[in-house]
């Protein structure tokens, strides 16, 4: 019981897209519904026109309409323009298993395609609010295929819901170490007490625990539900949250003098990746200090296990997208970081039998 929200503007392809991902869906089960804009205009009797007041009320229907289904127990794809963050909000706090996908496409294809009509006379794209929050956006020009573009909606599916099971039962069954990782101990002369510091993915809290018992303030946060409710109580200049370390607002409303992101970044898909680093530079403080640990593609296990996106794979159990040292640093400084040092080798992560090839970057907010 999900919702599938496929958007994009007229032509994108959202209705070619839809209707192959339900046939994938439908050979795993049954129960799974199709819900095209066009066609539930024409069920609810073409009463709605195409103001923008018209357009947001019969958007809502759509996401009502969604929600009931999923309750119900059905898995539901929806193909809609839907062009408003206020739907787009309400659905992500109130549709559980949500999965939104943006079929992003340039308006001078729009406008080649024109199928319906609508591009004919108009010159520029128009004003729409563009999904800001999509789990997975879809360049739709016509690179891909409708089949292949379902297919990484499937795979991106299955990676996001296996991993929180693998790391809630990675946690629940207490598999992590209890002691700091290398890298806490390597950093921790760089720190002062005092400070605030935001742990990006921190898992059973093992870092975060040893910077707060070094006198720092510490935020915290996991994805894994069960690893923050391990958490709970601890230290006093301890905060613990379950969310989303890429765009929480409860996050990076805060301020902080350090970011430690200790195998967090390879565990995300690489259109998160910006947003995350745009996110961290707006929540430090100047002359804050960001600390990185990730894998690299120069690791042995790169490649293995089964394919996601470029450079990601899911490989005993849960998912890595193996970074590229030159593509980071390049990103990081187009955000506004000033690389201070950067490292792309083994003997840095050593954990049991594995002693992988890592990257460890520093980078600084100058004022």
């Amino acid at each position: 019981m999900s919702v599938y929200w496929i958007t994009g503007l007229s032509g994108a392809g959202k209705t070619s897209v839809g209707e192959v991902l339900v046939d994938i869906l439908r050979k795993e089960n049954d129960n799974v519904m199709f819900l095209d804009g066009d066609i539930l205009r024409e069920v609810f009797g073409n009463s709605f026109g195409y103001s923008n007041e018209e357009r947001k009320k019969l958007a809502f229907i759509y996401a009502r309409l969604c929600k009931m289904l999923a309750e119900q127990g059905a898995t539901v794809v929806c193909c809609t323009i839907a062009m408003f963050d206020a739907v787009r909000e309400w659905n992500s706090a109130n549709i559980r298993n949500y999965m939104e996908i943006y079929l992003k496409v340039p308006f001078s294809v729009l406008k080649a395609r024109n199928k319906k009509g609508l591009y004919s006379e108009i010159e520029k794209e128009p004003d729409f609010e563009e999904p800001k929050k999509a789990h997975l956006t879809i360049n739709g020009d016509g690179i891909f295929s409708p089949s292949e573009i379902a297919k990484q909606i499937v795979s991106f599916s299955r990676k996001t819901l296996d991993e929180q099971v693998y790391w809630n039962n990675y946690y629940k069954n207490k598999l992590a170490k209890e002691y700091p990782s290398q890298f806490a101990l390597d950093i921790l002369p760089k720190l002062e007490k005092g400070n605030f510091l935001a742990d990006l993915g921190c898992g059973n809290g093992r870092d975060s625990l040893f910077f707060a018992k070094n006198g720092l303030n510490v935020t915290a946060i996991d994805r894994s539900e069960q690893a923050i409710y391990n958490m709970s109580p601890s230290l006093q200049n301890t905060e613990f949250m379950c969310g989303n370390f890429i765009d929480s607002e409860e996050l990076y409303s805060k301020r902080f003098d350090y970011f430690y992101s200790r195998f967090t970044i390879h565990s995300i898909f690489a259109n998160e990746q910006h947003k995350m680093l745009q996110n961290i530079f707006s929540a430090l403080k100047a002359n804050g200090l960001f600390f990185i640990e990730a894998r690299s593609v120069k690791d042995c296990i790169f490649g293995k296990g089964t394919f996601i996106e470029r450079n990601g794979y899911v490989y005993n159990g849960h998912f890595r997208r193996f970074i590229v040292l030159d593509e980071l640093l390049k990103d990081l400084e187009n955000i506004g970081f000033v690389i201070e040092s950067s490292q792309e080798q083994n003997d840095l992560a050593k954990f049991e039998s594995e002693d992988p090839i890592v990257i460890r970057i520093i980078a600084r907010k100058m004022k």
